[in-house]
C-alpha cells in the first residue's frame, strides 16, 4: 500500500473514533483538548493561573445559562476575565518592539535595545451596562505595558541578557469590548 492510502486510512480511522485530540477530538481520558489554548496562561504566575482556571470553570457553566437566554452578572463577569486573558495574551504575543526583537538605536557611543513588555499576570476588568438592547454589557479590561531599555557597548552586549535592562516607562492600558448577548467581542 502506498504513503497516499496509508494516510487516508489512518486520517479516516481517527475520524471515525471520534478525531484526535490535536484537532479538537476527545483524548484518552475523555477530556476535550483546545489545541488554541492561549500562550499567556504558560506565562502567568501562579495565582494568575488559579484565577484563570476559576474564571474558565465558570465560564463552561455559564454557557448552559446562555443557552437558555439567562444572563446574570456573575457569568458575564467570568466570561469577561476569559476574555481578559485571551486578550492580553494576543497583545502580549503580537506587541512590537518585543523582547524577541528590540528596537537597538544607538546613542552616543553607546548601543540601547528597546523594547515593549507586557504584565500578563496583573489584569483588571469592570463590567458595566450598555446602552443598547444589542449590547447589553460593555466591558473594560485594564493591563500595564512596560517600556523597557538595554544599553551596552556593543549591539551584541545590548541585545545580551547580562545588559542592564531598566523600565523607563510604565503605561496603564484601558481597552473597552462589548457583549453582544452570547460573548464579548473584540
Amino acid at each position: 500500500m502506498n504513503f497516499g492510502k496509508k494516510a487516508v486510512t489512518l486520517f479516516g480511522c481517527l475520524f471515525l473514533l471520534g478525531g484526535c485530540s490535536f484537532f479538537g477530538g476527545s483524548a484518552d481520558n475523555g477530556s476535550t483538548a483546545n489545541a488554541a489554548q492561549p500562550a499567556v496562561q504558560a506565562e502567568a504566575a501562579p495565582a494568575a493561573k488559579a484565577e484563570a482556571k476559576t474564571a474558565a470553570k465558570t465560564a463552561s457553566k455559564s454557557k448552559k445559562s446562555a443557552k437558555s437566554g439567562k444572563l446574570d452578572a456573575a457569568t458575564v463577569k467570568a466570561d469577561l476575565d476569559v476574555a481578559a486573558q485571551k486578550l492580553v495574551g494576543r497583545a502580549s504575543r503580537t506587541v512590537v518592539p518585543s523582547k524577541a526583537k528590540p528596537k537597538v538605536t544607538k546613542s552616543g557611543k553607546r548601543f540601547v535595545a528597546s523594547y515593549v513588555s507586557i504584565d500578563t499576570g496583573n489584569v483588571f476588568t469592570t463590567v458595566r451596562p450598555g446602552s443598547t438592547a444589542a449590547t447589553p454589557y460593555t466591558g473594560l479590561i485594564e493591563y500595564n505595558e512596560q517600556h523597557m531599555e538595554c544599553t551596552g557597548a556593543t549591539r551584541a552586549e545590548a541585545l545580551s541578557a547580562s545588559a542592564q535592562c531598566k523600565v523607563v516607562k510604565n503605561r496603564r492600558v484601558t481597552e473597552m469590548i462589548r457583549h453582544d448577548g452570547k460573548s464579548w467581542q473584540f
